[in-house]
């Protein structure tokens, strides 16, 4: 199987909106941006379960696809789902482990599914590790999904798996390197207030064009700073500098 031109396209697409999630509370409208251009379909979820970061936080698209008391149903009725009682490790959907007549005789079809006029759906299990999971899910009114869709979705997992360890750990040492750098600590004895601020503003994600416009300072400034801290803390560049802020030994 292999995809035409315009789905590497789409997918192309979904991949940069994906990698383009600036932090984890972003990353979900991403994703769901992302199930947009791949698979067309009537509803779209994202589904975060077992992580701290976002509590069990599930998103839809559109927002108000379903009511609170349909996703109440979703949720009680979750063992009905057969996507849900195995990880999909590839793309599935409900009509390949289920007839018509077995999906609609269950209480999450009757509950959820046909008060909101979907039939089928097509989901993907990502392991973020840990115990942490994410589920990516888009529905439609009627059976069935090409192959060409499940490929798409499949190829999307790694890429979701992939930034949200990037943003998790892009968290890790902002946390870190804001609290190292705050006054009193050892690191605030190495570096200048200027520089502290500066790296403070690097461990928040910001490009140097951006940290030059909140401290109204010039590009070339902030790069002077940065290279000054490079030096300082005998890091190679932006990574390393924030990562030696977490050492014991500053």
């Amino acid at each position: 199987m292999t995809l035409s031109t315009q789905q590497l396209g789409q997918l192309n697409q979904a991949i940069l909106a994906v990698h383009g999630a600036p932090d984890l509370h972003a990353l979900a409208t991403h994703l769901l941006h992302a199930l947009r251009l791949v698979v067309p379909g009537d509803i779209r979820v994202v589904d975060f379960s077992g992580i701290a970061e976002v509590r069990g936080y599930t998103a839809y698209d559109p927002v108000r696809a379903i009511s609170s008391e349909v996703n109440a149903a979703v949720h009680r009725y979750l063992a009905d789902n057969p996507l849900y009682r195995q990880r999909q490790t590839q793309a599935a959907s409900i009509s390949d482990l289920l007839t018509r007549g077995q999906w609609q005789r269950t209480a999450l079809y009757a509950q959820a599914y046909s008060q909101v006029g979907q039939q089928d759906g097509l989901a993907l299990d990502v392991d973020l590790g840990h115990g942490a999971m994410l589920t990516l899910n888009v529905t439609r009114a009627s059976r069935g999904y090409t192959a060409a869709e499940r490929m798409a979705l499949t190829l999307l997992g790694p890429h979701a798996q992939a930034q949200w360890r990037r943003l998790s750990q892009q968290q890790r040492i902002s946390q870190a390197a804001w609290q190292a750098l705050s006054p009193g600590s050892s690191a605030a004895d190495v570096l200048s207030p200027r520089e502290r601020e500066v790296l403070q503003w690097v461990a928040n994600g910001n490009t140097n064009a951006e940290i030059a416009t909140m401290l109204e300072l010039r590009a070339g400034t902030v790069k002077r700073h940065l290279e000054n801290i490079y030096r300082k803390l005998g890091a190679a560049n932006r990574q390393d500098a924030l990562s030696r802020m977490r050492r014991p030994d500053f």
